[in-house]
């Protein structure tokens, strides 16, 4: 077998035995040369045996789809030790009855996702064998030609054609596949001159664009993965639905940036903030008899103890953290108004549930038909939704939906210190304590941020300055902060997240008082 590549797309040809009239090809990538499960130990954990010792009566294995999927695309997983049990594939996104388990399972393009998949089964025996793509491929000549296209530019497996004429199946051609990872060059600048800005977010920008789910049927499609996992060197969690508001905002800003257009094109970036807007409207909950009607699915855990091993989450704080980084920025940058009435909507919603207890819930599980049994600090980022809409209407009423939305917070979190506790938990009414987390000091920051900015009193401006002032304390020579801010690096491991986070809102208050230190 020959093969060549543009790192795109693997042509390969082959001269095929004059007695084959069928074969079929095998695709095994070297990211599911070890098929991670969900039981798995990080070797980073600093008590790894807890693992061992849980009870996993139903787990998952992730493996990964890394070429584009096509309709006779089928996958094949194969399995060692079975006793007794049964599997889904990818339960949260195609409902389907459960299977036994066999030593070999073939599943169609159509339950397969590309990057992460989800293979859920209840035999805590089971080991896997191997995983692969095959296609079945006819024969008119004596060569094969055949191109497989590529979601990855750094694509490592190998290829296999198999004899599927006769009765004994044979691999008659074979070849290695290896690109190397192609590496981008280091910005060895340590200052925020414009030219090292603009090159971290080029970085950031082809990310998104990389992570995109490019599965047109997929209930996702169009949606960006959440995060790339080193390890298994695949992208996860395009279901975090939430999550995609920081990366509309930076592709609309991006879109400004005269040299982000030259490179990926005003319109791409343009597309992409709509295609990653447009998903999650999808996914806003339009019956009114829903409990969470008006709110998004945020996404999708894995949940060990249910049945379906999945839970779909649906939050008023998540929904309004996308309102107000995706979805009013939207509205402002194409004035389609249908991005300001789902927010709208949202926020009308989040109106009503702040009527049936003396806290904001926190989350509504879809499968258990039940509200989440407390509410954590980082609620307060769902005030950047309150706030931008109104900004944008004025309406009185949304003024007060989030002036409500922060006193039942501060009734319960905020300390007199000014900094805020961690969580309330409504089955015992007791509030769990400052930790000094980074990110949910954050969210807690943008809560008040917020507040101020749409008007609701310079006390919040005070209030921002007591929160970043103690965050400035424990800040690190070298700009990051520790995980719990107030804890060692050496201890904690740094917060990249809690530090973009910080380095986000400790501009928006130099903007707010033009005070140097911030």
């Amino acid at each position: 077998m020959h093969v060549e590549s543009n790192g795109r797309n693997i042509h390969l040809t082959a001269e095929c035995p004059a007695d084959i009239t069928t074969c079929e090809l095998r695709i095994y990538s070297s990211r599911n040369h070890t098929i991670p499960k969900l039981s798995d130990p990080s070797p980073r954990d600093p008590n790894p045996n807890a693992f061992h010792f849980r009870r996993f009566h139903r787990n998952v294995l992730y493996p990964v789809v890394d070429v584009e999927l096509t309709d006779d695309t089928e996958g094949v997983l194969e399995l060692s030790h079975l006793l007794l049990g049964t599997w889904t594939m990818n339960p949260h996104y195609y409902p389907q009855e459960k299977t036994p388990l066999t030593e070999q399972i073939t599943f169609p393009a159509r339950l397969l996702e590309h990057w992460e998949n989800w293979f859920c089964y209840n035999d805590c025996n089971l080991e896997p064998e191997v995983f692969y793509l095959r296609k079945q491929l006819t024969i008119d000549t004596a060569s094969i030609q055949h191109t497989i296209a590529l979601l990855s530019d750094s694509w490592q497996g190998k290829l296999e054609l198999w004899d599927t004429t006769h009765d004994e199946p044979r691999c008659f051609a074979h070849a290695e596949v290896k690109h190397e990872h192609p590496v981008r060059p280091a910005n060895t600048a340590r200052d925020l001159s414009r030219e090292s800005l603009l090159f971290a977010l080029e970085g950031c920008l082809e990310y998104i664009a990389k992570s995109q789910q490019s599965k047109t049927d997929s209930p996702m499609s169009r949606a960006t993965h959440l995060f790339y996992d080193y390890d298994a060197r695949t992208f996860r969690q395009k279901n975090w639905l939430w999550t995609h508001g920081p990366a509309i905002l930076a592709l609309l800003q991006a879109a400004d940036q005269p040299e982000m257009t030259d490179i990926f094109g005003a319109d791409r970036l343009k597309q992409l903030a709509t295609d990653l807007s447009d998903v999650t409207l999808d996914y806003q909950v339009a019956d009114t008899d829903h409990p969470a009607h008006g709110l998004i699915l945020c996404r999708y855990d894995f949940e060990h103890e249910s049945e379906k091993l999945y839970e779909s989450k649906y939050s008023p704080a998540d929904g309004l953290f996308l309102v107000g980084w995706g979805w009013i920025p939207m509205y402002k940058a194409t004035g389609d108004a249908k991005y300001l009435e789902a927010s709208r909507r949202m926020v009308s919603a989040t109106g009503e549930l702040l009527t049936i207890d003396t806290m904001i819930q926190q989350d509504y599980f879809g499968v258990e038909g039940i509200w989440k049994n407390f509410t954590m600090d980082e609620s307060g980022f769902g005030m950047e939704g309150l706030a931008d809409t109104y900004l944008q209407t004025g309406d009185e009423r949304d003024k007060q939906i989030a002036t409500e939305y922060l006193k039942q917070l501060t009734d319960y979190l905020e300390r007199e210190d000014g900094l805020w506790d961690r969580n309330y938990h409504r089955h015992s009414k007791k509030v769990e304590p400052f930790v000094g987390a980074t990110r949910g000091m954050g969210w807690a920051m943008e809560a008040v941020t917020s507040a101020w900015r749409m008007g609701l009193g310079d006390v919040y401006l005070d209030k921002s300055k007591t929160m970043a002032d103690f965050m400035l304390k424990h800040q690190h020579d070298d700009g990051c902060w520790s995980f719990c801010c107030t804890k060692p690096k050496d201890a904690q491991g740094i917060s990249e997240k809690g530090t973009a986070l910080w380095s986000v809102l400790l501009y928006r208050l130099y903007d707010m008082c033009d005070e140097q230190k911030y």
